[in-house]
């Protein structure tokens, strides 16, 4: 991770080369967090309303703080909560291999040999990434959380401190500042880190520290805090010369640059692949920063939800505990609203005047009742509960299930849609770093890996997200298939000869192979030339048993013919030799 430092006048040169690019990196990094600060008020607006546990972009909070003050109404934050919980189970769910490794061209993946490697190299990849120590699903599941607050999550997946496996953890939206590249792609991002001296010295080595914060060690203040800026991209920004990568095939590279320093430059690094996957839900035309769809339309809606769930409190004292009218001179002592307390009325006051006390009439708190849950309702809409239904609880039939999967595919289209290519990018740039640690087998001196199938050596190899939308379109497929097998089973039932021979437009073995792509696991599926080796084998049987039975039909009319008859039974079996004593006198 961190920069080598070399030997004598090259260590030099390397050291000056480093400090250099640290305070590109300084000045490049201060102008994107400049850049954000509209964003984070933003985000700051939309935390205080959905997600109060991140409401400290504009605001400091100390440790143990409440954060909630001011809070009438929780059903914006369970909103956020319930679909961020949905999100995860349906689109990582436990037990389930919700992504996959896919050989491009499509072809590729029509080898058998290349579709069981890629099969067993999921099964690897999912025991990397849901290893104890990755933190994979903490990390994930709090990136839900953003993604559905903000519209925007940021997932750091570098190697742990071993270098031997991945550490997955979520970022703070506050902590990082990005830019895309020419094609919209996020390339370029800032990372703010707040580490105390003992960290710095455990991550980067005491040494390579400034000359400020090793004062301050041995003045004894470890945990003293101090911030660090973590600057990934391609090589080119700074200077660097591509000849000088010491990581073959990196493509990105960090520096590593203290904040207020006077030499800001302590260390470096090289990534095969960019480091970070940014999830964008919502892009906006000329904005590095996404939007949430949720909590963009539903910020006014949720205000006005906490602004009605204050009034109907209030409503709801004044009907419980309504303010009171007194008479002047009718009170005996002070007034006293407790129980089990008196309150004394003059003894000469005329009750025919009324009672010395009345309520003060006040609204109809039901009506804010009613307004609330209509505003609970549609930030339901708005929170896309209607997408998260699951298939209904009664019996259907196959025409009827293909209808509901096509209706919700389009329905959850566009839930989904953004999140398959934002997932299958992590999982293609953690499988790169994990192959290249001979994680699918060992890496060969020319770079290749061993074992590979010959059908791979040249393919690109993808991983695809599963979410319930791609499930859907499996689910379709499926269905497709039970139909036209109904439609030929009805065909089948005619015994009419057209109908008959209409059947063999079907190709029956594509048909299922494709159906059942993605449901059963590739070893399920027996390959093709075992198929045909299979079909052979049958049919050889079948034939063998066809003569077999023909020769038993043609001994059993021997046994019983005449004589004279004999040679023409062997010349119905073919020439077949008679057994001894067949024909015998």
């Amino acid at each position: 991770m961190a920069y080598e430092a070399g030997s004598g006048d090259t260590a030099r040169v390397e050291m000056d080369a480093l400090q250099t690019r640290a305070r590109k990196a300084l000045e490049t990094a201060d102008k994107a967090f400049k850049d954000k600060l509209l964003f984070d008020d933003l985000f700051q607006k939309q935390a205080e309303i959905f997600y109060q546990e991140r409401a400290d972009f504009t605001r400091t909070y100390s440790s143990g703080d409440e954060r909630y003050e001011g809070v009438y109404s929780v059903e914006p934050m369970l909103m956020r909560r319930d679909l961020a919980q949905n999100l995860g189970a349906m689109l990582r769910p436990r037990g389930r291999d919700w992504f996959r490794a896919v050989a491009k061209p499509e072809a590729v993946m029509k080898d058998d040999e290349a579709k069981r490697w890629c099969e067993d190299a999921t099964k690897t990849l999912r025991n990397i990434v849901y290893s104890p120590s990755a933190n994979f699903s903490k990390a994930m599941a709090e990136s839900d959380h953003d993604y559905v607050t903000f519209g925007n999550a940021v997932i750091a997946h570098p190697y742990n401190l071993m270098q031997t496996g991945i550490l997955f953890k979520c970022l703070h939206l506050k902590d990082v500042a990005w830019s895309k590249n020419a094609e919209g792609k996020v390339d370029t991002l800032h990372h703010r880190l707040h580490l105390t001296l003992r960290q710095a010295a455990q991550l980067f080595g005491l040494e390579r520290l400034p000359a400020e914060w090793k004062r301050e060690i041995d003045q004894g203040h470890l945990e003293a805090k101090k911030i660090v800026y973590r600057c990934t991209m391609p090589f080119d920004p700074l200077g660097y010369d591509p000849k000088e990568r010491k990581l073959r095939g990196a493509e990105y590279m960090a520096v590593y640059a203290a904040k207020g320093v006077k030499e800001p430059g302590i260390g470096s690094g090289e990534f095969l692949t960019f480091p970070y996957t940014v999830r964008i839900w919502m892009d906006v035309s000329d904005e590095p920063y996404g939007r949430s769809p949720c909590t963009s339309v539903a910020l006014s809606d949720g205000r006005m939800l906490n602004i009605s769930e204050s009034a109907m409190i209030e409503g709801l004292e004044k009907a419980v505990r309504p303010p009171l009218i007194a008479k002047k001179g009718i009170i005996q002592g002070a007034l006293s609203l407790q129980a089990d307390t008196v309150t004394f009325v003059s003894e000469d006051y005329d009750y025919r005047l009324g009672d010395p006390l009345t309520p003060v009439q006040s609204g109809d708190p039901r009506y804010g009742m009613e307004f609330v849950q209509f505003q609970t309702e549609r930030l339901g809409r708005e929170f896309f509960v209607n997408l998260l239904k699951r298939l209904p609880d009664k019996e259907m039939t196959a025409y009827e299930a293909a209808e509901w999967v096509e209706q919700y595919v389009i329905e959850a289209a566009p839930l989904f849609e953004p999140m398959e290519a934002e997932n299958a990018m992590l999982m293609d740039s953690v499988f790169k770093r994990a192959m290249a640690k001979g994680a699918f087998g060992a890496v060969l001196p020319d770079g290749s890996i061993d074992g590979l199938p010959e059908a791979l050596s040249e393919a690109d190899i993808d991983f695809e997200f599963e979410t319930p939308l791609s499930d859907a379109l499996r689910k379709l497929k499926a269905a497709q298939f039970d139909q036209v097998l109904g439609r030929v089973t009805a065909l089948i039932a005619t015994q009419h000869p057209e109908a008959m021979d209409a059947i063999d437009n079907v190709d029956f073995d594509e048909a299922l192979r494709d159906a059942m792509e993605g449901i059963a696991p590739a070893k399920w599926q027996r390959k093709k030339d075992d198929v045909e080796a299979i079909r052979e084998q049958r049919a050889e049987a079948q034939n063998a048993a066809k003569m077999e039975a023909m020769a038993m039909e043609a001994g059993k009319a021997a046994l019983s013919a005449k004589p004279e008859n004999l040679r023409t039974v062997g010349d119905a079996i073919g020439g077949a030799m008679l057994e001894p004593g067949i024909g015998a006198v």
